[in-house]
């Protein structure tokens, strides 16, 4: 079964694992504010469909303004809860999750039925993520916004975007998921239905991560203060085991560099157990983690760029030279950017280069066998980078998350580099 089909949200639905606590994806109605709401929705009275309502706190606000308010949603067992929840709504058993369906033409299907949907001269109101990642394999934290509009403006001529600040994590249940910014997108049905509909457009350029979002985010300027420390994919007591036997083989207390620290307390973890050096491309991030673990050795350098590091690591170790490259989803962000053959050639290069004199290895955990938000991202689009640059590839195995929502499996990959 294919993430993010009906299928998928019916069975988490039903399990309890979204059914069993009632929120909103991306934001609720208080956020955006009554104000905005009407602004988009036009004046009360009017007809609105909520598809993809889920728990449906969303559509009960709405209808709440005096709109004659329908609410859809793929999965039987939410509107069932749901009803008996909302008894003064009406039901019938999203676009953002149908970009994740197996089936790619389900996504121009769903838009094709708004717009045959909507009366001439009415609204259709999109919500998407992200803005800064443009990845076209990915709903939610990649592909979802440059992906929707590029559907939209297939079957819309009048289309409108607007950024908006993310304030927290997409849902509770994947709370390690936090982008910095959504696009709402208001496209308006023509006013004359026998308008011919609009030329395809040009393919948008693809937008790459900015690191002043991300500097942003850390900072807290786009929220209420900076994020709390949190560890994605996994935490150190269930990669330690692992990353002992990975390096006994190298020395007893090999040289680690951590690329793409973020504010996780692996890094903590591994200055345990290693001659530890971290290396964030966010001087923000930079600095909270400093604030955090003042004896740990940090500094600011892009993955795509290591030689900037040489300095800080021949500083921290008489040359720059490591055992470990020690990397957990930085090569996942890369995947994201707008060349990323470029960015992971390039990281590749540098890993190469800092590990080849002490013969190292490069251990990576990586999105993502069944994750449903990175659907199939970075396991297994590096293992073909690994392969086709001659790495050697030692270990590579499936590991269950320890933190955030679920049963999600990410990849463990120790790979050594191609000999000079």
């Amino acid at each position: 079964m294919e993430h993010h089909d009906a299928a998928f949200w019916d069975a988490e639905y039903a399990s309890g694992a979204l059914g069993e606590r009632a929120f909103d994806w991306l934001f609720d109605f208080a956020e955006l504010g009554e104000a905005r709401w009407r602004a988009l929705l036009g004046p009360a009275g009017g007809r609105v469909a909520v598809v993809g309502c889920g728990h449906a706190s969303l559509s009960a606000a709405v209808a709440a303004l005096g709109y004659d308010t329908v609410s859809m949603d793929s999965s039987a067992t939410v509107i069932a809860a749901m009803r008996a929840a909302h008894p003064a709504l009406a039901w019938e058993a999203c676009l953002d999750a149908v970009l994740c369906y197996a089936d790619a033409s389900a996504a121009d299907a769903c838009v094709a039925s708004y717009a045959r949907a909507l009366r001439p001269g009415g609204r259709l109101v999109v919500f998407a993520c992200a803005r800064e990642h443009g990845g076209a394999d990915n709903d939610g934290y990649g592909g979802g916004a440059p992906r929707a509009l590029a559907l939209v403006e297939t079957r819309f001529r009048d289309v409108a975007v607007e950024e908006l600040a993310a304030s927290r994590s997409i849902a509770p249940t994947y709370d390690d998921v936090r982008p910095t910014h959504y696009a709402q997108i208001v496209a308006r049905a023509p006013a004359d239905p026998t308008e011919a509909p609009p030329p395809p457009p040009a393919a948008p350029p693809p937008r790459e991560p900015h690191i002043d979002d991300y500097d942003a985010y850390y900072s807290g300027a786009l929220t209420d203060g900076p994020p709390d420390p949190h560890d994605a994919f996994c935490s150190w007591a269930a990669l330690a085991p692992k990353f002992a036997a990975a390096v006994a083989p190298l020395c007893a207390r090999p040289r680690v560099l951590e690329v793409g620290h973020g504010l996780s307390d692996v890094g903590a973890g591994l200055a345990a157990v290693a001659d530890y050096c971290g290396v964030d491309a966010v001087p923000a991030c930079v600095d909270l983690q400093r604030s955090r673990f003042p004896d740990l050795r940090l500094a600011v350098a892009d993955a795509r760029e290591l030689g900037a590091a040489d300095g800080f690591l021949a500083r921290a170790w008489g040359e720059p030279h490591a055992d470990v490259i020690f990397d957990k989803g930085t090569f996942d962000a890369l995947f994201l950017y707008a060349d990323p053959d470029r960015a992971v050639r390039a990281y590749l290069r540098g890993a190469r280069r800092l590990l080849a004199a002490r013969r190292g290895v490069l251990v990576v955990v990586g999105c993502a066998r069944t994750d449903g938000i990175l659907q199939g991202t970075g396991a297994p689009r590096l293992r073909g980078f690994l392969d086709a640059g001659g790495w050697r590839v030692d270990a590579q195995e499936e590991i269950l998350s320890d933190v955030g929502a679920g049963e999600r499996t990410f990849d463990w990959i120790v790979a050594a580099p191609p000999p000079d």
